[in-house]
């Protein structure tokens, strides 16, 4: 045989690796799991009109999907409001390595009411995997605005007396 030295032409094309946000849900920690889809936690990736008001009370759980598994902590939430300043005082924080899932939930007795809120992830979430320092949407961060008006069940910016018949 030939024992020629080849040269092989390969082109590499680069795969954006950085972790992604996929979804963001939420909920109350007290609410039954088991209970109808209305009351299941709210998705703003799958729900219906995401940029519509919240309508309901009883909400302290903010829960974000990504794509992959990051480092990340409850120090890098910012989850800021018009009627409270600094949602994430005191919160408590779990991270589930197996589904990539951060949830942050407020403490005891603590929910958002009425508010105007801004959910803030910088860009030091980083990609778990070693050696990696890709981080959140390309080193952007991720940003989600989102109202909360409990009470208004048809979610068109005012609680009406539209909105208890809506319930009854």
């Amino acid at each position: 045989g030939d024992t020629t030295p080849q040269t092989i032409l390969v082109t590499v094309t680069p795969v954006d690796a950085s972790p992604q946000v996929i979804d963001v849900f939420v909920g109350g920690s007290g609410w039954n799991t088991a209970s109808p889809a209305d009351l299941a936690p709210f998705s703003f990736f799958t729900g219906i009109d995401p940029t519509a008001p919240l309508p309901w009370v009883n909400l302290n759980t903010i829960e974000v999907v990504f794509d992959q598994d990051v480092n990340i902590s409850s120090a890098d939430l910012s989850l800021t409001g018009i009627n409270v300043a600094d949602y994430t005082t005191g919160v408590g924080f779990t991270y589930n390595d197996v589904t990539f899932t951060a949830t942050w939930m407020l403490p005891a007795n603590e929910f958002i009411g009425i508010d105007r809120l801004s959910l803030n992830l910088p860009s030091t979430v980083t990609s778990a995997e070693a050696g990696s320092v890709l981080s959140l949407n390309n080193g952007v961060g991720y940003d989600l605005s989102f109202d909360v008006l409990p009470g208004d069940v048809n979610r068109n910016g005012s609680t009406t007396v539209t909105d208890l018949v809506n319930v009854a």
